[in-house]
C-alpha cells in the first residue's frame, strides 16, 4: 500500500535547498529514488529563481542558509502559492522556529540526520496534501481532465493526445491558474531564448487551445494568456 502511494512520485519534480554541498548531495541520492526530478539549490535566493522558472510539485528546504533562510523563502513561496506542499528541515527542534513556521502550512517539520522511517512518512504526509488540494486532478471544464502525476490530458475519459511542449505550457498556465502568464514566462518555463522561439510559444498556444477550448485559455491581446476553467 505504501509502496503504491509513493510510486506516484516518480512522476513528480522536487526542489531540494541545502546549502552544505555534501549533505545535498546525499540527500539527492536517497530523493532520487522516489522523485522523476530533483532539482538542487544551495539558498533561499537560488531556489526561488529556480521555482520562478520551473514546474516544481514539492519542495524540501534546510532551514539555516545564507542569503534567504528556509523560513524567508518559504514565506516568498506561500505569497505565489498557498498549496504546495513544503518541508523544511533543521539540525535540531527549536521551539521558536516550530512556532514561527506554524502560518507557512508546512507539511512537516524535519530533524537532520534524517532517518529513513521518518522520511517515507513525511513524502506520504506530502502525497497527502496534494490529494487534499486536488493537486493530483486538474479539471479545466466537466469534461477535461489534466492529471498532473501522469501529465495525462482526458475528454470524457479518453485520452487527448499532448505533446511534451504542451504539457511545460499547461503546467505553467496551471501554476499561475486565473493571471496572466506573459510570453517571457512561457520562454522560462522552456528554458530557451526569446529570440528564437518566441513564434514557437505561439504555436504551441495555438495547438494547445484548439485542443482544449478556446474559451479555457484566454488571450489578452499583447499581455499574455490566462486559464479560466470553465462549469465548474
Amino acid at each position: 500500500m505504501i509502496e503504491n502511494k509513493l510510486t506516484c512520485l516518480k512522476h513528480l519534480t522536487l526542489l531540494l535547498v541545502e546549502d552544505d554541498n555534501e549533505l545535498l548531495e546525499n540527500l539527492k541520492i536517497t530523493f532520487s529514488l522516489f522523485f522523476k526530478n530533483i532539482i538542487t539549490a544551495t539558498n533561499g535566493v537560488e531556489a526561488l529563481k529556480i521555482y520562478e522558472t520551473t514546474s516544481i510539485d514539492m519542495i524540501i528546504t534546510d532551514y539555516v542558509m545564507p542569503h534567504l533562510n528556509g523560513y524567508e523563502f518559504c514565506v516568498e513561496i506561500r505569497k505565489k502559492n498557498k498549496i504546495i506542499p513544503i518541508v523544511i528541515m533543521s539540525n535540531y527542534s527549536e521551539k521558536n522556529k516550530l512556532l514561527n513556521s506554524i502560518p507557512l502550512q508546512l507539511t512537516d517539520y524535519l530533524i537532520k540526520p534524517i532517518e529513513y522511517t521518518v522520511l517515507l512518512k513525511t513524502l506520504l504526509l506530502m502525497i497527502e496534501r496534494l490529494e487534499e488540494n486536488s493537486l493530483i486532478e486538474e479539471f479545466l471544464s466537466d469534461s477535461i481532465c489534466f492529471n498532473i502525476i501522469t501529465k495525462k490530458l482526458t475528454k470524457d475519459n479518453t485520452n487527448i493526445p499532448i505533446t511534451k511542449s504542451e504539457i511545460i505550457l499547461l503546467n505553467t498556465l496551471l501554476k499561475y491558474k486565473n493571471n496572466i502568464v506573459t510570453e517571457d514566462m512561457f520562454i522560462h518555463a522552456f528554458n530557451v531564448e526569446k529570440s528564437d522561439n518566441s513564434q514557437s510559444v505561439k504555436n504551441h498556444i495555438y495547438r494547445l487551445r484548439k485542443k482544449i477550448g478556446l474559451e479555457i485559455i484566454l488571450n489578452i491581446k499583447g499581455v499574455g494568456y490566462i486559464l479560466r476553467p470553465i462549469n465548474l
